[in-house]
């Protein structure tokens, strides 16, 4: 890497710890905001995120970047926060900086003082392969929270994008009986193909037709309200609702509250469902960008 052969990882999950692990077999790594009792294998724990930040080439962030856009996320940690202005005023021109969903308003201030800056969510293979264990996560909790099998039972499953579609493969070799809800002509023929049941968003008739269907599980993947009261008033008084969008999340919270549906709110469930092979396609992906950078 033509910048100094140091890396920094701070915050995050399980799945940071992990990824320091790895990354400290071939860089010198420094890890700040992670829990003492954490595994980070050679990589070296600093008391301050300033001392494992000075000297870095490159700086790793977790995903996602923040969870209130204010300060790095430290699900694991309980001392001072750090908060993104700071890390932004603090780092030098010509710094690496990689993080998960990070604020656009974060990464142009970065951009502006010098600091090259890369988003790793955007990476398409890691966004493939995060969508499995996304779904094994997402199964994991319909196994526990349904008062019946999975085989014989109702889903609807709002979108059908990577997760969408993890999700569907994971029920229907179950014996789900899925229905898909989306928009796209070919993500609704895909469904299809897939063993699911399509049904169009655009239908005039869509609030009769799902109700007819009465699912004991509605799976949204969707990032953006689609699930207010017209369709929450549909749904049974056991229904399960499960919502893995990212960001507010696809489900209007006033209105199930209302209805007194209980909605589930799954974030980054790679991270707790399976945080070792999460880990692994964090690194894949970081790795290659240092890959790009030392071959550029």
């Amino acid at each position: 890497m033509k910048r100094k052969n140091k890396l920094a990882v701070l915050g995050g999950d399980l799945r940071q710890c992990l990824l320091a692990e790895r990354l400290a077999k071939r860089y010198e790594t420094a890890v700040w905001g992670v829990p003492a009792s954490a595994r980070i294998g050679d990589a070296v724990r600093c008391a301050d995120w300033k001392s494992a930040v000075r000297e870095s080439g490159a700086v790793i962030l977790p995903l996602p970047c923040t969870r209130d856009g204010v300060t790095v996320n430290c699900p694991l940690f309980s001392d001072k926060a750090l908060r993104l202005s700071e890390l932004a005023d603090f780092l030098p021109e010509g710094t690496l900086l990689l993080a998960g969903k990070a604020e656009p308003s974060f990464l142009s201030r970065l951009r502006e003082k010098g600091v090259a800056v890369y988003d790793y969510f955007a990476c398409e293979e890691l966004q493939i392969k995060n969508a499995l264990p996304t779904a094994e996560g997402a199964l994991e909790i319909l196994l526990r929270e349904m008062p019946v099998t999975v085989a014989g039972s109702r889903f609807a499953i709002f979108g059908f994008g990577r997760v969408g579609r993890a999700v569907a493969r994971a029920l229907v070799p179950l014996g789900g009986r899925v229905t898909v809800c989306a928009r796209s002509r070919r993500d609704l023929a895909e469904a299809e193909v897939c063993g699911c049941v399509p049904l169009p968003l655009t239908e005039p008739d869509f609030l009769a037709r799902f109700s007819a269907v009465r699912p004991d599980a509605v799976i949204n993947t969707v990032p953006s309200r689609i699930i207010g009261q017209p369709l929450l008033s549909l749904f049974g008084e056991e229904t399960v609702l499960l919502d893995l969008a990212s960001g507010e999340g696809g489900v209007d919270p006033a209105a199930a509250a209302q209805m007194r549906v209980r909605v589930i709110r799954a974030l980054s469930l790679p991270g707790k469902t399976a945080p070792k092979t999460a880990a692994a396609i964090l690194g894949d992906c970081i790795l290659a960008r240092l890959r790009e950078e030392e071959n550029a």
